[in-house]
């Protein structure tokens, strides 16, 4: 899993999105905002409506004001970790699945089951991610991206550096129907055992505060751990961004930064989430 802005005023206040993505498993859109075309046409409007829903849904009237709130003024995220030398038991999925890194030649059966186009993905892995997807009969039924040595939050529309044996985790999903069936967490266990076979230690990835179906999927049955929050506070043209991370909370103001198309914000070398000592 979510956004860096979208709503009351901002996407649909005249504007429409012109990127998006990120790490969700929730699937809800994921757009960094400004310029391009005015006003939303009806079936952007719909999406808006069903995100909110969700947000109803996920977390009560709570998580209805954090979505709101979020795409007008203010944002933040629950950053998680997984220490990638802890193995963690494997539940058994219904159905079975085969986990296995995605080759170029599965783009096009990615998005039969995902709406992200064949250029988003190819563009993903010509930028350094890769995606580990779980299949079944012939389909892919969940997947998640991860990127080394940097974690691009467009919800936030930051981008932080980590220590190179560590990946940033994003997009994870699973396919609606196939959901509350295990296959999440076996994704999740298989994948890390192959990343730490491959020299990496830890993990973060970030949730949303009111997304409590995968505060429990994550946090229970994965073996991810909360560390920190991250987020901004939209004050006119400018920012006021924050990150608490180890007990500390560290500040700074930038400007809104223009948009962008796909192109990620430079990197904050000061603004750390990896442990220190680790």
């Amino acid at each position: 899993m979510t956004s860096a802005a979208y709503w009351l005023g901002f996407e649909y206040g005249g504007r429409r999105p012109l990127v998006r993505s990120s790490y969700h498993a929730d699937e809800s859109a994921r757009e960094v905002v400004e310029g391009g075309e005015p006003y939303p046409d009806e079936a952007e409007m719909s999406s808006l409506f069903r995100r909110l829903a969700g947000a109803l849904r996920r977390g009560g009237a709570r998580g209805l004001l954090l979505a709101a709130l979020r795409r007008t003024v203010y944002g933040q995220v629950v950053l998680i970790e997984r220490d990638l030398r802890e193995d963690r038991p494997l539940l058994r999925s219904d159905p079975p699945i085969e986990v296995r890194r995605l080759r170029r030649e599965d783009v096009s059966a990615y998005a039969r089951s995902n709406p992200n186009s064949p250029e988003e993905l190819t563009r993903r892995m010509g930028r350094g991610s890769r995606c580990h997807a779980a299949w079944h009969a012939g389909e892919i039924v969940s997947a998640a991206w991860w990127h080394p040595g940097e974690a691009w939050i467009e919800d936030l529309d930051r981008r932080f550096l980590l220590r190179p044996a560590e990946v940033y985790f994003y997009d994870a999903w699973t396919l609606p129907r196939l959901r509350g069936r295990n296959i999440t967490p076996v994704r999740s266990v298989l994948t890390l055992r192959q990343l730490r076979e491959q020299g990496f230690v830890r993990a973060v990835a970030f949730v949303l505060p009111e997304n409590r179906p995968i505060h429990r999927a994550a946090l229970d049955k994965a073996g991810w751990r909360r560390f920190g929050t991250a987020g901004f506070i939209r004050v006119g043209p400018a920012r006021i961004e924050f990150v608490r991370t180890l007990g500390r909370i560290r500040w700074r103001a930038r400007w809104r930064r223009p948009a962008a198309p796909s192109e990620p914000p430079p990197a904050e070398p000061g603004f750390l989430l990896s442990r220190v000592g680790q």
